[in-house]
């Protein structure tokens, strides 16, 4: 019997819905989430739901917020590139705020339809990159991704390969901690030409608000992005009924961390207004031959917008969490945040070793002097370090940060009973120039070794040859 054209094509629709249905049916409710919107972006580009999916990498910070991250790219794309967060959803229900101040038990979801994408602008405007403009490049399609920085149960960085364009080198890391709440990118260019290159980067972003995106606040205090902005935080406009308990929001509240105050180089323009889910922000610098420049970005999630913007606030400022599993080579090169000084590479060398002295007490913090040790000059203001833990009687933590400071919410490093783990950190030192080493663990003692690699100066720093001379006696 023969089944006229139009049936068919109904058929194979229906075919084609009841399998994204079943497909939907079989996975968790955040992985469903994106999946829903791969769906959507494969409608409005024209490809197959499925194939290259985006979102492919799951990291969870301490709040619970899951953020899926972009990896092995393969196809042409702005808001889903590679590196990019393709979602960010709560994996439990949380406090969300209503209009009227109530909150609601809610799993706040759909935050991203794409954030964070990276492209080079060719004629150093700042202006929304897209796929097909010849005036962009975006950094996509350039192989799977690798994984480093240690947690507490699985690596905690992304790292992206290096995509060359002429004498430009663009490489990107996403870092998710297990013991705070944001997402971190670190976007490198590297100069490989003979002569200084003056480079753009654009930051496009597409947000799950859509149409219903509102600005909240400002550094500034306001509700208006411009390029003097530190951060802005945004959300999904309140809608439904009125009390009680208020109209309320399913996305997740968020922040946008653009630059620390007195940045060496600065915001070069921003677009982010109000009903515009498409925002974009970018930086223009000159770049020496053979050099790196870097920039850092942020977002932030929370169940209100009070709270993301005290949480972009505190990363603004670059604490110490904010600057974990970055290399010292690494934090020498952003541009966008003022570190406060310069950095100097000692060789190798033990700062301190509680082997020679007795372990570490459960719940105990020791001051540890370090100025003075390996070169380390005085006006020292941090020290990059490889910190060890062994023979530890129990799983715990390390927690390390200026001594007087208050103690922070990131671990430094994670362990359990009778392993050897190592890290590399960078800790700010007291004015007196020690850090707190703080052992969270129920019980029993750990060995604590420190080496150190180098230091920052917040003032002029000993000469070199002088710190040299220290570092090699």
């Amino acid at each position: 019997m023969l089944i006229p054209r139009r049936f068919v094509f109904i058929l194979a629709g229906l075919v084609s819905l009841s399998m994204a249905s079943s497909a939907i049916a079989e996975v968790p409710l955040t992985d469903r989430q994106v999946l829903k919107r791969n769906m959507k972006h494969a409608k409005r580009s024209g490809r197959k739901a499925g194939t290259n999916a985006t979102g492919s990498q799951g990291l969870i910070d301490a709040s619970g917020l899951k953020w899926f991250i972009d990896t092995n790219i393969t196809f042409s794309t702005t808001s889903s590139a590679s590196g990019a967060m393709s979602e960010a959803s709560y994996t439990h229900a949380v406090a969300a705020t209503t209009v009227s101040g109530a909150t609601v038990a809610s799993t706040l979801n759909d935050a991203f339809d794409g954030y964070n994408s990276v492209c080079l602008s060719l004629d150093n405007t700042v202006a929304n990159c897209a796929t097909g403009n010849a005036n962009f490049v975006i950094y996509n399609k350039n192989g799977p991704a690798t994984t480093e920085c240690p947690g507490a149960t699985t690596d905690r960085q992304i790292v992206f390969p290096t995509m060359t364009t002429g004498s430009l080198e663009i490489s990107r890391k996403v870092y998710v901690p297990d013991t705070d709440s944001f997402a971190r990118w670190l976007n490198s260019v590297k100069n490989t030409g003979a002569t200084p290159a003056t480079v753009t980067l654009v930051m496009a972003n597409n947000l799950g608000s859509d149409s219903n995106t509102k600005l909240v606040t400002s550094s500034n205090g306001d509700a208006v992005a411009d390029v003097t902005d530190t951060w802005v935080t945004s959300f999904q406009n309140f809608s439904g009924a009125p009390p009680p308990p208020g109209s309320t929001s399913s996305d997740v509240r968020l922040g946008h961390v653009l630059q620390g105050p007195g940045a060496p180089v600065p915001l070069g323009g921003i677009n982010f207004v109000d009903g515009d889910d498409n925002p974009y922000w970018g930086y223009t610098v000159t770049i020496p031959p053979g050099e790196t420049a870097s920039f850092l970005n942020f977002a932030v999630g929370q169940p209100s917008n009070a709270a993301s913007a005290t949480k972009a606030q505190e990363l603004a400022s670059l604490p110490p969490a904010a600057r974990q599993c970055l290399t010292p080579a690494e934090l020498s090169t952003i541009k966008n945040f003022a570190l406060g000084g310069l950095y100097f590479t000692v060789t190798p060398c033990r700062a301190f070793d509680s082997r020679n002295a007795s372990p570490f007490a459960a719940g105990s913090q020791t001051a540890v002097p370090l100025v003075g040790q390996c070169g380390i000059p005085s006006g020292a203001s941090a020290v990059s370090l490889n910190v060890t833990v062994t023979e530890a009687t129990d799983q715990g933590n390390l927690r390390l940060f200026a001594n007087g400071d208050p103690l922070p919410s990131a671990s430094t490093l994670n362990y359990i009973a009778g392993q050897n783990r190592a890290n590399n950190a960078v800790v700010s030192l007291s004015p007196a120039g020690a850090a707190a080493v703080k052992v969270t663990q129920a019980s029993g003692t750990v060995h604590v070794v420190l080496d150190v690699t180098g230091y920052f100066t917040n003032s002029l720093p000993l000469p070199v040859m002088d710190s040299k001379r220290a570092a090699h006696p």
